[in-house]
Protein backbone atom coordinates (compact mmCIF):
# COMPACT_ATOMS: atom_id res chain seq x y z
CA UNK A 1 0.00 0.00 0.00
CA UNK A 2 2.79 2.71 0.91
CA UNK A 3 4.33 1.77 -2.56
CA UNK A 4 1.18 2.72 -4.59
CA UNK A 5 1.25 5.78 -2.73
CA UNK A 6 4.61 7.14 -3.34
CA UNK A 7 3.87 5.97 -6.81
CA UNK A 8 1.00 8.18 -7.53
CA UNK A 9 1.94 11.45 -5.04
CA UNK A 10 4.45 13.86 -6.01
CA UNK A 11 6.97 14.09 -4.18
CA UNK A 12 7.46 17.17 -2.16
CA UNK A 13 9.38 20.01 -3.26
CA UNK A 14 12.15 21.87 -1.67
CA UNK A 15 14.59 24.56 -2.63
CA UNK A 16 17.93 22.58 -3.13
CA UNK A 17 21.07 23.09 -1.33
CA UNK A 18 23.79 24.75 -2.16
CA UNK A 19 26.49 22.71 -3.25
CA UNK A 20 29.43 23.21 -4.80
CA UNK A 21 28.05 22.93 -8.04
CA UNK A 22 25.93 25.50 -8.24
CA UNK A 23 27.78 27.84 -5.03
CA UNK A 24 29.23 30.81 -6.78
CA UNK A 25 32.90 31.42 -6.88
CA UNK A 26 35.31 34.07 -8.22
CA UNK A 27 35.10 32.76 -11.62
CA UNK A 28 31.44 32.08 -11.12
CA UNK A 29 30.38 35.60 -8.84
CA UNK A 30 26.93 36.14 -8.01
CA UNK A 31 27.48 39.60 -9.76
CA UNK A 32 27.14 40.18 -13.78
CA UNK A 33 29.35 42.32 -16.40
CA UNK A 34 27.16 44.80 -16.36
CA UNK A 35 27.07 45.44 -12.74
CA UNK A 36 30.49 45.33 -12.42
CA UNK A 37 30.59 47.95 -15.27
CA UNK A 38 28.28 50.12 -13.47
CA UNK A 39 30.10 49.51 -10.52
CA UNK A 40 32.74 51.20 -12.13
CA UNK A 41 31.39 54.24 -13.58
CA UNK A 42 29.92 54.67 -9.79
CA UNK A 43 33.26 54.50 -8.32
CA UNK A 44 34.55 56.92 -10.83
CA UNK A 45 31.68 59.31 -10.44
CA UNK A 46 32.46 59.43 -6.79
CA UNK A 47 36.02 60.07 -6.76
CA UNK A 48 35.16 63.33 -8.81
CA UNK A 49 31.91 64.64 -6.97
CA UNK A 50 32.39 63.54 -3.32
CA UNK A 51 35.47 65.83 -2.99
CA UNK A 52 33.61 68.21 -5.61
CA UNK A 53 31.05 68.74 -3.13
CA UNK A 54 32.97 69.36 0.09
CA UNK A 55 35.02 71.91 -1.37
CA UNK A 56 31.45 74.06 -2.57
CA UNK A 57 31.09 75.81 1.06
CA UNK A 58 34.81 76.82 0.86
CA UNK A 59 34.12 78.39 -2.69
CA UNK A 60 31.44 80.10 -1.32
CA UNK A 61 33.48 81.11 1.51
CA UNK A 62 35.47 83.20 -0.84
CA UNK A 63 33.06 85.56 -2.13
CA UNK A 64 30.65 85.90 -4.68
CA UNK A 65 32.17 84.04 -8.05
CA UNK A 66 32.79 86.36 -10.70
CA UNK A 67 35.32 84.72 -13.45
CA UNK A 68 34.78 80.78 -13.66
CA UNK A 69 38.31 80.52 -15.01
CA UNK A 70 40.10 82.63 -12.29
CA UNK A 71 38.26 80.18 -10.13
CA UNK A 72 39.65 77.06 -11.10
CA UNK A 73 43.25 78.56 -11.11
CA UNK A 74 42.95 80.25 -7.97
CA UNK A 75 41.94 76.67 -6.15
CA UNK A 76 44.29 74.85 -8.10
CA UNK A 77 47.10 77.05 -6.35
CA UNK A 78 44.99 77.03 -2.87
CA UNK A 79 46.46 74.78 0.16
CA UNK A 80 43.37 75.07 1.75
CA UNK A 81 41.32 73.81 -1.55
CA UNK A 82 43.69 71.23 -2.50
CA UNK A 83 43.35 69.97 0.89
CA UNK A 84 39.81 69.62 1.42
CA UNK A 85 39.84 68.13 -2.37
CA UNK A 86 42.22 65.51 -1.14
CA UNK A 87 39.86 65.16 2.31
CA UNK A 88 37.36 64.40 0.24
CA UNK A 89 38.34 61.06 -1.25
CA UNK A 90 37.90 59.19 2.14
CA UNK A 91 34.49 59.01 2.11
CA UNK A 92 34.86 58.53 -1.58
CA UNK A 93 37.08 55.43 -1.11
CA UNK A 94 34.62 54.72 1.93
CA UNK A 95 31.46 54.75 0.49
CA UNK A 96 33.01 52.71 -2.68
CA UNK A 97 34.34 50.22 -0.37
CA UNK A 98 31.01 49.86 1.30
CA UNK A 99 28.43 49.33 -1.67
CA UNK A 100 31.26 47.33 -3.32
CA UNK A 101 31.24 45.01 0.00
CA UNK A 102 27.09 44.34 -0.46
CA UNK A 103 27.50 43.52 -4.44
CA UNK A 104 30.30 41.63 -3.67
CA UNK A 105 28.87 39.31 -0.75
CA UNK A 106 25.23 39.69 -2.99
CA UNK A 107 23.81 41.63 0.22
CA UNK A 108 26.00 39.19 3.10
CA UNK A 109 24.91 36.17 1.56
CA UNK A 110 28.22 35.36 1.11
CA UNK A 111 32.55 35.81 1.87
CA UNK A 112 33.29 38.75 0.40
CA UNK A 113 37.32 37.84 0.54
CA UNK A 114 36.11 34.02 -1.16
CA UNK A 115 33.92 36.04 -3.68
CA UNK A 116 37.15 38.30 -4.80
CA UNK A 117 39.14 35.04 -4.50
CA UNK A 118 42.05 36.91 -2.14
CA UNK A 119 44.36 34.47 -0.87
CA UNK A 120 47.85 34.36 0.21
CA UNK A 121 48.87 32.30 -2.54
CA UNK A 122 51.20 30.44 -0.25
CA UNK A 123 53.34 33.58 0.25
CA UNK A 124 54.62 34.26 3.86
CA UNK A 125 55.13 37.90 5.44
CA UNK A 126 58.57 37.90 4.83
CA UNK A 127 57.69 36.95 0.46
CA UNK A 128 55.82 40.45 1.55
CA UNK A 129 58.64 42.02 2.59
CA UNK A 130 61.13 41.22 0.21
CA UNK A 131 59.01 42.51 -2.46
CA UNK A 132 58.60 45.93 -0.77
CA UNK A 133 62.20 46.14 -0.54
CA UNK A 134 62.86 45.43 -4.16
CA UNK A 135 60.31 47.69 -5.43
CA UNK A 136 61.61 50.52 -3.28
CA UNK A 137 65.11 49.98 -4.31
CA UNK A 138 64.18 50.15 -8.02
CA UNK A 139 62.49 53.09 -7.20
CA UNK A 140 65.31 54.81 -5.86
CA UNK A 141 67.61 53.33 -8.58
CA UNK A 142 65.20 54.58 -11.50
CA UNK A 143 64.62 58.17 -9.72
CA UNK A 144 68.30 58.67 -9.57
CA UNK A 145 68.99 58.23 -13.36
CA UNK A 146 65.49 59.75 -14.09
CA UNK A 147 64.85 62.45 -12.05
CA UNK A 148 61.10 62.98 -11.74
CA UNK A 149 59.45 66.29 -13.66
CA UNK A 150 57.38 68.96 -12.40
CA UNK A 151 53.70 67.75 -12.62
CA UNK A 152 50.09 68.70 -11.28
CA UNK A 153 50.57 65.85 -8.71
CA UNK A 154 53.91 66.87 -7.47
CA UNK A 155 52.75 71.04 -7.39
CA UNK A 156 49.58 69.49 -5.43
CA UNK A 157 52.24 67.57 -2.85
CA UNK A 158 54.09 70.54 -2.79
CA UNK A 159 50.93 72.68 -1.17
CA UNK A 160 50.91 71.61 2.01
CA UNK A 161 52.49 69.35 4.58
CA UNK A 162 48.47 68.12 5.17
CA UNK A 163 48.53 67.04 1.31
CA UNK A 164 51.28 65.42 1.63
CA UNK A 165 50.41 63.16 4.41
CA UNK A 166 46.70 62.87 2.56
CA UNK A 167 48.30 61.61 0.02
CA UNK A 168 50.47 59.11 1.36
CA UNK A 169 47.87 57.57 3.41
CA UNK A 170 45.31 57.17 0.47
CA UNK A 171 48.34 55.80 -1.50
CA UNK A 172 49.14 53.58 1.13
CA UNK A 173 46.08 52.03 2.59
CA UNK A 174 42.60 53.28 0.64
CA UNK A 175 43.27 53.56 -2.98
CA UNK A 176 45.25 50.21 -2.93
CA UNK A 177 42.34 48.34 -1.55
CA UNK A 178 40.04 50.07 -3.53
CA UNK A 179 41.94 49.23 -7.17
CA UNK A 180 42.14 46.04 -5.68
CA UNK A 181 37.74 45.83 -5.05
CA UNK A 182 36.80 47.83 -8.29
CA UNK A 183 39.78 46.55 -10.50
CA UNK A 184 40.68 43.47 -9.99
CA UNK A 185 37.80 41.89 -7.88
CA UNK A 186 34.58 43.36 -9.58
Amino acid sequence: EQTNYYSVQPLPYTEPLLTTDNAPSPNDPPWNAWLALAFWILSIALMAFVPAVLLIPYIFSKGPITDRESLIKSLGNDPTAIFIQLLGVLPAHLITLGLAYLLVTNGRKYSFTKMLGWSSGGLQWYHYLALLVAITTVVIVVSTYFPPEETTLSKMLQSSLGASILTAIFATFTAPIVEEVVYRGL
